[in-house]
């Protein structure tokens, strides 16, 4: 897997601010890094949304048949997976780190995990819409193979000589 662009890395096991790797290496908080935090999420998003459009494609290219145009939709919504995995991993680990941060239970980490599945909230809904419409690709193309498969293919007469060629 590429390594990703240091705008991209996870910042959530970095020493605090102002403090050195040395002195404080500690956890972080996802919310100390907000910002980065939403700007992974508006990421997440915008690759979630051009999936979404690749499968759209897709299942446009299935229904008319047209196997040069599903298999490039799938060769870019392989390319977005690739693009996709490491964002939405960061995102479920500061989920993770949020729900379970050694604090006791209190209002400030309700707080928290509330904030911080409002920022994660697009990426859910996206992710969910995605999953969505690739379930449908699934069906509608073991749909097309299945009546691929069930129905016999068509004869076709020759010009010629009465010869017979089995067209699929």
């Amino acid at each position: 897997m590429p390594e990703l662009p240091p705008e991209q890395r996870p910042r959530l096991m970095t020493p605090a601010r102002g403090a050195s790797a040395t002195a404080d290496a500690r956890p972080r908080h996802p919310l100390e890094d907000s910002d980065h935090l939403a700007w992974q999420a508006t990421a997440a998003v915008r690759l979630l949304e051009r999936f979404g459009a690749q499968l759209l494609v897709a299942l446009d290219a299935v229904g008319r048949g047209d196997d040069p145009a599903l298999d490039a939709a799938l060769l870019e919504r392989d390319r977005l997976v690739v693009q996709l995995e490491p964002l939405l991993a960061a995102l479920a680990e500061a989920r993770a780190l949020v729900r379970d941060w050694p604090a006791a239970p209190s209002a400030s980490s309700n707080a928290s995990q509330q904030a911080v599945a409002l920022i994660l909230a697009p990426v859910d809904d996206a992710l969910q819409h995605a999953q969505l419409l690739h379930k449908r690709l699934a069906d509608e193309t073991r749909e097309v193979i299945a009546r691929r498969t069930q129905s016999p293919a068509p004869v076709r007469r020759g010009g010629r000589g009465g010869s017979v060629a089995l067209v699929r």
